[in-house]
């Protein structure tokens, strides 16, 4: 089966939390399927992915990303213009 896999971050082993955790996903899986792996995480854990070892193709596309509102006018001013990046802001802990 073809798998296409889209992430914000770059899986690798030695990547902390998720990107570990999307590395060990993806290495069981590819043992079975054919996995191409589209992110927006333009950058390397020691200057190499660790995907193509696996036979895991990937893209990395960009993303535009913008300053998190820093007061309440701020954050009015995001909802009027709806910046995708707002909703995260509103997430955090």
């Amino acid at each position: 089966m073809r798998i296409l896999w889209v992430t914000p971050q770059h899986p690798d082993p030695v990547a902390g939390g998720g990107g570990a955790h999307e590395y060990e996903l993806l290495r069981h899986i590819a043992e079975h399927h054919d996995i191409h792996l589209v992110t927006s995480a333009g950058y390397l854990y020691n200057g190499r992915s660790a995907l193509p070892d696996l036979g895991i193709s990937y893209d990395v596309v960009q993303s535009p990303t913008y300053e998190y509102p820093k007061n309440k006018f701020e954050v009015a001013w995001a909802m009027v213009r709806a910046r995708p990046t707002l909703v995260l802001w509103t997430m955090r802990q």
